[in-house]
């Protein structure tokens, strides 16, 4: 969804309309925004000390399980999705100590033209939903969004009838 969202913001031309999945791109900023800000920040944090003691793959399951909200999610996890994760664990360093995203405006967000829709997972953790309120009130009127219903953050390996039903409806008003 990040990725996405940065495309659009730069490259406006290149979409008709855009998907996004909790994708992070404003910060909170309710109270409560905040506070789970800094309780996801705390969790993040025992990934990024497992990548810096070289411990990628540890660092790759504390993730998951971070975004998921749910120490043990990495385990309950598909074959598939933990291997997607074990695959790309080496990139979690650079990652961590690479330089931070240059951060994205309220005033950024409400000059896109194309249409847009924000989805999440009904069960997302905290800190996507309040995310996604702040960039919801920042994007222009009329975006649409969508929760997947029974699902966590990554709700692809979960629910994907109910997100490709939330997408595919919204193509086919776009």
């Amino acid at each position: 969804g990040r990725v996405a969202g940065y495309l659009v913001l730069r490259y406006p031309e290149l979409v008709r309309s855009v998907s996004l999945s909790d994708p992070a791109l404003i910060a909170p900023i309710s109270v409560d925004g905040k506070t789970a800000l800094a309780v996801y920040q705390k969790d993040v944090g025992k990934s990024r000390e497992a990548a810096k003691k070289g411990d990628a793959r540890q660092a790759a399951i504390l993730l998951y399980d971070a975004v998921q909200d749910a120490p043990g999610s990495f385990d309950k996890a598909p074959p598939a999705q933990q291997q997607r994760f074990l695959d790309n664990a080496k990139t979690l360093s650079p990652m961590y100590t690479g330089a931070a995203p240059a951060p994205v405006t309220c005033e950024q967000l409400a000059a896109i033209k194309v249409p847009m829709l924000v989805m999440r997972g009904e069960n997302t953790r905290a800190i996507f939903r309040y995310g996604n309120e702040t960039l919801i009130s920042c994007l222009p009127k009329g975006t649409a969004t969508a929760k997947v219903p029974h699902s966590p953050h990554i709700w692809y390996p979960v629910n994907p009838a109910g997100g490709a039903e939330a997408i595919l409806a919204f193509l086919a008003k776009h």
